[in-house]
């Protein structure tokens, strides 16, 4: 029971609250333009002070005094908080995109085969293909750093090889060597002159050697002046080791043929061949050899014409034997034998005329 009376109070007690505005606004008078005025009559019936200012109709609520807000201190400005470390991501697994597909240069793959060709060629000293090569690789523009690399290379080489062969006489070979290097455009100056100086040398090498065979031609058909005027002339071109020999085989096929006329009674060729001699020869004492050789062909010429004696026909080792071989029915004279003792007075002719005494004769 005591519990109802209670929130029955209550109830009552909330409405009056609600209405109590509504009372204070329903008081008369009239209001200005704010909807407002001043309390000049009953006001403590309306539960206001006189001469308070009011509002009516919804109007502005008497303004509530003013608070006294404490002053308060300023709370520190915050701290940032420490940066945390971030977290490694896990790696996006993506799919690799395929690579496009290259185009193949046909024109560089057919320049490296032309390289490839070449550098063998150049190991094999097959100098003048390889270049040949090379420029198959400059017609398709494909040059590079290495290919004119390999082309410097191979003229060096042409030179060098070409030097090597001179020496050695292959003339040939050479002249190709030099020949090839002259015509390429690529190939420097120096080299160029030192390639034409060589040609120039070899065709003096060639002309020496080719005047040294004619001589030994010459020999060989016992053309000796012939012989050695080419001996001559190769030594204006090198008066070297092989001129000298070539003139001691001319002199040597000469003195060999001049004897071998003499023993048989040639007379006329070993005098011929003799003079020679001492007009060439240089070494003075193998010039008196010839001289002493020659003077006795003339004297044998000389007794033959004295005594009607065909020096040719000589038969024996003395006139003696000679005239004692002859057939004849004349009488040898005192005026023949006059003549033998005439002779016999020339001692160095006195062994060939007489090697028996004189009593054998007389």
């Amino acid at each position: 029971m005591l519990k109802k009376r209670f929130s029955a109070f209550l109830i009552l007690t909330v409405i009056m609250l609600l209405l109590s505005p509504a009372l204070v606004a329903a008081h008369p008078g009239r209001t200005d333009s704010n909807g407002g005025h001043t309390c000049r009559t009953n006001c403590e019936k309306w539960g206001l002070e006189y001469g308070e200012y009011h509002y009516h109709n919804g109007g502005p609520a008497k303004p509530a005094p003013r608070a006294t807000v404490p002053k308060s201190t300023p709370k520190p400005a915050p701290q940032p908080a420490p940066a945390q470390p971030k977290k490694e991501q896990a790696p996006v697994m993506t799919k690799p995109k395929p690579n496009p597909k290259p185009q193949t240069d046909f024109k560089q793959k057919e320049a490296d085969q032309h390289y490839n060709k070449a550098l063998d060629l150049y190991r094999e000293k097959a100098y003048a293909d390889a270049l040949a090569e090379l420029e198959k690789i400059e017609a398709l523009d494909k040059q590079d750093n290495k290919s004119k690399t390999l082309v410097q290379k191979t003229l060096a080489a042409l030179l060098k090889e070409g030097e090597r062969a001179k020496k050695e006489n292959n003339f040939k070979l050479a002249k190709e060597n030099f020949e090839v290097l002259l015509a390429h455009d690529k190939a420097d100056s120096t080299a160029k002159e030192e390639a034409k100086k060589q040609l120039a040398a070899i065709e003096q090498d060639e002309k020496f050697n080719n005047l040294l065979k004619q001589s030994e031609l010459a020999l060989d058909q016992h053309q000796y002046k012939e012989a050695l005027k080419h001996v001559n002339q190769a030594k204006k071109i090198h008066d070297t080791q092989p001129v000298s020999a070539a003139f001691m085989n001319v002199f040597t096929v000469v003195a060999e043929s001049a004897d071998l006329a003499y023993e048989k009674k040639e007379f006329e060729k070993a005098e011929t061949l003799y003079e020679f001699l001492i007009q060439e020869v240089t070494n003075e004492k193998d010039k008196h050899g010839y001289r002493d050789r020659l003077k006795k062909i003339k004297e044998i010429k000389q007794i033959g014409d004295t005594f009607d004696i065909d020096i040719a026909t000589l038969q024996g080792d003395s006139l003696y034997s000679q005239l004692m071989s002859q057939e004849t029915d004349k009488p040898y004279t005192e005026e023949l034998a006059d003549s033998i003792r005439g002779y016999l007075n020339k001692s160095k002719t006195q062994k060939f005329i007489y090697r028996a005494r004189d009593e054998e004769i007389f």
